[in-house]
């Protein structure tokens, strides 16, 4: 099995921070008052008052966008990009085709993108179809991409409307289709029958990527439309073909964790924010129509873990998601070794290849002759 693709390169934080400053400061002009006040009041309408998401496109949130939450952002795409990269999934040509729904600023194009880069895969130029219901934020998305430091040749087409006639003004086909936070946006019935629209106009070998916040319930919804999927591999993150073992609980959902690196400045504005800066949260659906999935790399036996790993006296315990559905793993403390290494270092979003585990009423129990393989 070939490995897990690794960054060749690091995302050049610092100047996509200096890159978005200056466009904001040409599109919205310059910031008057606190970065750090209007950081935490845009934080408050995502998490907290969802009900007033509109005021997500106000000027104030505009700013704190494209000024913090671009940039902290920017690395979110890492790992999906590089599972699709594994199971041979990216586009086989030097331009890339993009549709982005509810493209806002241009996130989720500059980060699937910059993940491709930092693989040592990115394409010699991407045509992007950039589809959001605010003009001010596609000028942001439109001038941001002049400055952009990529070496893709980046041409965006902004088309301000809803994402069905936007879909019908653009054409297609595409061959990666973007929605990054906006699926959870529209009325859970209408978002099916978004995916059925978009089915027709992905490219042969295309794939639909869905980034969505990694809260409970809009995750949980997200675990639901999954199941409700026609005519479409889950391609990434799952390692089981079932329904979702998530939806089994009231209080379970599965999303990603990642380390993040700030540039310092903008360390301050998250700490005066009230924002833990070094943590990376949000859930994702990679989709295609040809059937490759992360199955295919991993094997029928992987287990994607869907928890930190939690430390109590004496043992060690974490929860793996498989064909078997959710699962509780645990291994005692006397029973490290270095076969089962891996183990010791799993966290949330890895793949692992567990042999040997003992079956227990609670689930599996790791021995110390158990062989465990991190694969991604």
């Amino acid at each position: 099995m070939d490995a897990f693709p690794q960054p060749v390169t690091p995302l050049a934080l610092d100047a996509w921070a200096k890159a978005a400053k200056a466009s904001a400061d040409e599109v919205f002009g310059r910031l008057k008052g606190s970065l750090a006040e209007a950081v935490a009041r845009t934080s408050r309408v995502y998490t907290k008052e969802r009900g007033d998401l509109e005021a997500a496109s106000r000027w104030e949130a505009l700013q704190a966008r494209m000024r913090f939450y671009l940039i902290r952002d920017l690395p979110k795409l890492q790992g999906p990009m590089a599972e699709l990269a594994w199971i041979g999934g990216l586009p086989q040509r030097d331009t890339w085709r993009v549709l982005d729904l509810g493209a806002g600023l241009g996130t989720t194009t500059f980060s699937m993108l910059a993940a491709a880069e930092a693989l040592g895969l990115g394409p010699q130029r991407a045509a992007v179809d950039a589809v959001d219901a605010s003009e001010e934020a596609l000028r942001g998305f439109a001038t941001l991409a002049r400055r952009a430091p990529l070496t893709t040749a980046l041409e965006v087409r902004t088309i301000p409307g809803d994402a069905l006639s936007g879909i019908a003004r653009a054409g297609g086909p595409w061959d990666l289709i973007v929605m990054g936070l906006f699926l959870n946006e529209l009325p859970f019935d209408e978002r099916l029958a978004l995916l059925d629209a978009l089915a027709p106009k992905l490219a042969e070998g295309g794939t639909l990527l869905i980034l969505e916040p990694a809260l409970r319930e809009t995750t949980r919804e997200l675990h639901r439309l999954r199941d409700g999927l026609e005519g479409w591999t889950v391609a990434a993150p799952c390692v089981r073909r079932g329904p979702c073992p998530m939806l089994e609980g009231e209080r379970d959902w599965c999303h990603e964790e990642e380390k993040a690196s700030l540039p310092p400045a903008l360390v301050a504005v998250a700490k005066d924010a009230g924002l833990r800066g070094d943590r990376l949260r949000y859930s994702y659906l990679t989709l295609r129509r040809d059937g490759r999935s992360l199955i295919d790399r991993a094997g029928e036996g992987a287990w994607r873990v869907v928890s930190q790993s939690l430390k109590t006296k004496g043992k060690l315990e974490l929860f793996g998601c498989g064909a078997a559905g959710r699962v509780r793993f645990m291994r005692l403390d006397r029973h490290d070794s270095e076969a089962n290494a891996a183990f010791g270092d799993g966290r949330r979003g890895q793949i692992l290849s567990v042999t040997g585990a003992a079956e227990r009423k609670s689930g599996q129990r790791v021995e110390k002759d158990t062989v465990v393989e991190r694969l991604r």
